[in-house]
């Protein structure tokens, strides 16, 4: 679990040192990837719905994402307003699934 959110927490610390900038990120960290085309589309897709995500939780310079402050190794949704509920159902959905694949 330690490395789990030692590892995300550099990950937050990495789009932040991008300033959320999905292109600068695909330029200089997912191109870098040796994987086929559709992978390499949901490892873009991960990202852009980490930087979503630390948008609407307004953790984009400082603190961290709900998911990184759970310390059961099963990962909790975020509450949060009603009015993003939905966008944030959509991501957390994506994101728990790419970092915690059933098949």
């Amino acid at each position: 679990m330690a490395e789990y959110l030692l590892y995300m927490w550099q990950i937050e610390d990495i789009i932040r040192a991008y300033r959320l900038d999905i292109d600068a990120i695909e330029k200089n960290i997912i191109s870098q990837y040796q994987v086929d085309e559709e992978t390499h589309k949901q490892i873009r897709d991960w990202w852009e719905s980490l930087i979503k995500m630390m948008e609407l939780e307004n953790v984009r310079e400082s603190g961290h994402l709900p998911i990184n402050k759970e310390r059961n190794h099963t990962p909790h949704r975020p509450s949060l307003a009603t009015g993003e509920e939905r966008e944030v159902s959509r991501l957390w959905s994506r994101i728990t699934t790419a970092l915690y694949p059933t098949s």
